[in-house]
C-alpha cells in the first residue's frame, strides 16, 4: 500500500492451517495440509520440511 508503506502481499494464516506454497514441488496445490505431509502412512511426501538425524553431538 503506498499510504502506509505495507506490504500488498501476505499469508493470510491467522485461525488455520495451510501447508507452505512452495511444499507441493513441481505440482500446482491447492495449499491444503494433507495428511500424507503429517503422518507415518507415506513420509517424506512435504518437500519443504527436512528430517535430520544428529548423532554424537557431544
Amino acid at each position: 500500500d503506498s499510504d502506509s508503506f505495507q506490504p500488498r502481499i501476505a499469508f493470510k494464516t491467522r485461525y488455520g492451517l495451510v501447508a507452505s506454497p512452495f511444499a507441493e514441488g513441481s505440482t500446482v496445490g491447492t495449499g491444503d495440509m494433507a495428511a500424507t505431509n503429517l503422518n507415518a502412512a507415506s513420509p517424506g511426501t512435504n518437500e519443504y520440511y527436512r528430517k535430520v538425524r544428529i548423532a554424537n553431538l557431544m
